[in-house]
């Protein structure tokens, strides 16, 4: 029962992902707009974020047909969404040639993101009262980072 919550939790992720993606022409574009949208689907649905958390940090192997395998199938979707951003940006100039494997910079947007969100959610009331960090600012400033490390000098917009 739980694997078929989280194969509900994990298609929604996905298909938030591809409309995110859809709605941008630029491959930078897409990859922040991923983000965001991971940003408020674990806003909005933090039971599923919490599934989805738990099931991908640990490792099984699972049987062809099970709802644990179609989570595992639906995860590499989600992240395959992110690769295609990447290679998309890579491919229109928005993002550095030399940023490195898709896979990679996937998982690594992935590991910071996901961190950005726990610390907005287990945190984000003690940012604001002890640094006057909002978590609006702190997302902002972070996707800011992001596409000041990924930006290819062929795209002259500033970031953010």
């Amino acid at each position: 029962m739980l694997f078929a919550i989280g194969e509900r939790a994990t298609r929604l992720l996905r298909d938030r992902f591809i409309a995110a993606a859809a709605s941008h022409a630029l491959g930078l574009d897409k990859i922040e707009a991923i983000g965001r949208a991971y940003m408020g689907y674990a806003h909005e649905f933090p039971h599923y974020f919490d599934f989805c958390s738990r099931f991908q940090a640990h490792s099984v192997s699972s049987a062809p047909g099970s709802h644990e395998g179609a989570c595992r199938v639906l995860g590499d979707e989600v992240m395959g969404v992110v690769v295609q951003a990447i290679e998309s940006g890579k491919r229109d100039g928005s993002i550095r040639a030399d940023i490195g494997e898709p896979v990679l910079f996937a998982t690594t947007l992935w590991a910071f993101t996901h961190g950005l969100i726990q610390l907005a959610m287990a945190k984000g009331t003690d940012l604001a009262t002890r640094f006057g960090i909002a978590i609006p600012d702190l997302s902002n400033y972070a996707f800011g980072l992001i596409r000041t490390v990924a930006q290819s000098t062929k795209d002259s917009r500033p970031p953010g």
